[in-house]
């Protein structure tokens, strides 16, 4: 869930994983995982139903609102016109 826990995981301090994200994926961890979770809204928002609380719950939102919140700053989209891409 963050750049220390990765490391943690990944056995190695959290310089050195940056060093080697820098050098092996030309961004940074935080970056990288950032991409990954808008990626993870992205695609359980295109199978889900039209239940959008189901979704915000199951991503780790705390509501529905907060997940509109996040689409509209990450896809400048609300779920529904997300969803509507299909």
């Amino acid at each position: 869930s963050n750049v220390n826990e990765l490391a943690k995981a990944c056995n190695v301090s959290t310089k050195t994983l940056t060093r080697n994200f820098k050098k092996y994926f030309n961004t940074t961890p935080k970056k990288w995982m950032l991409a990954q979770k808008k990626e993870k809204v992205r695609l359980e928002i295109m199978k889900s139903g039209d239940n959008m609380k189901m979704v915000s719950t199951h991503l780790g939102f705390s509501s529905s609102s907060q997940l509109n919140s996040y689409c509209r700053k990450f896809f400048d989209k609300t779920p529904k016109e997300i969803k509507q891409e299909l």
